[in-house]
């Protein structure tokens, strides 16, 4: 009667002891793993990658079916040279070097987006990540070079083409602000006429973008409005997108409309503001239209909230000392 009960406990033992053995290979390489440095770095032992080599490869044998031991053995062996081994696509590298860029760890990401651009260069993905990260790090000829790159792109994924014509429009005007509007305006233009963006955000900030670029550096306020209100229509709580475009209104005509208009926008960007942080500037414009429009009384009251937000304000300081001296010599 103990027979079977004990041959079933047997076959259950040698079993798990064989399903162990199978995945303890694979276990002791991960342990080798984590006690290198970084596998994004460049200056590994060739000796102590080239053993962790080979537990991977035992490990593969029993059990070749691991997913996790590929794509480690991946990552071994892009580090010991190779451009493009098999194992990891280039979805899950962009998505990894997104994770590390958000971190903070930049030379992880942009090994991670240079692998992924290996791993499939005619993805405009990777080309326009690894632009992104030049650009954020003031590396001007890496991030036009690589936004060439991607311009040739057959194919995109979480990206789109409008997203990198923006990207190249912000990169001129970042390194070229002295110079012509035109290449960057044209750019965004030309993004939000092809309309293929990753995003409705990216969308509504190249909107925004465009709106800024017309209102401050070419003077067209009339046509910044546009472009202000489509950034509006994505993302109606912008508080800035909707204190630039009351800034706008006022300044694309003249008339009680106009400063009517424009206060109905500048006021609602008011009671979006999330906080203090900077709120200053819609009092600003508010005294600075009120008064261009002849309106006095309503300027000091914008202005003195200015001081109220900003007490170091001078500019403002020198606007109200006008102002009051005006209101008493009447």
């Amino acid at each position: 009667m103990r027979v079977l009960p004990i041959a079933l406990l047997v076959a259950f033992l040698v079993s798990a002891l064989w399903r162990g053995w199978g995945a303890l290979p694979g276990n002791y390489a991960f342990v080798t793993l984590n006690q290198l440095p970084s596998l994004f770095a460049t200056d590994l032992d060739p000796a102590a990658l080239a053993r962790t080599e080979t537990q991977l490869l035992t490990a593969l044998d029993y059990q070749p079916e691991r997913v996790s031991t590929w794509r480690m053995l991946a990552l071994v062996r892009r580090a010991q040279g190779a451009k493009a081994p098999t194992g990891l696509t280039a979805d899950e590298l962009l998505q990894w070097g997104r994770r590390k860029e958000q971190g903070g760890d930049l030379e992880a990401a942009q090994y991670l987006y240079q692998w992924a651009t290996d791993v499939e260069p005619d993805l405009g993905d990777g080309w326009y990540r690894l632009g992104n990260l030049y650009q954020s790090q003031t590396a001007v000829t890496a991030a036009r070079q690589a936004y060439e790159q991607a311009a040739l792109a057959s194919t995109w994924q979480k990206v789109g083409r409008s997203d990198l014509y923006a990207a190249q429009a912000d990169l001129l005007l970042a390194t070229q602000p002295g110079d012509s509007a035109a290449a960057p305006r044209d750019l965004y233009r030309q993004a939000l006429a092809v309309d293929q963006f990753g995003d409705m955000a990216a969308r509504a900030a190249t909107h925004y973008k465009l709106g800024e670029l017309l209102l401050w550096r070419e003077g067209d306020p009339a046509t910044a409005v546009a472009h202000y209100r489509a950034t509006l229509a994505i993302a109606p709580t912008d508080h800035w997108a909707r204190l630039r475009l009351g800034y706008a209104l006022y300044w694309s005509g003249a008339g009680v409309a106009n400063v009517a208009a424009a206060e109905r926008e500048i006021l609602t960007a008011i009671a979006q503001w999330p906080d203090e942080k900077h709120l200053k500037w819609p009092y600003f414009y508010l005294g600075e239209m009120y008064e261009n429009a002849g309106l006095p009384l309503k300027a000091i009251a914008a202005y003195e909230q200015v001081i109220a937000l900003d007490p170091a304000d001078e500019r403002v300081q020198a606007r109200l000392a006008l102002l009051y001296n005006r209101q008493r010599s009447q």
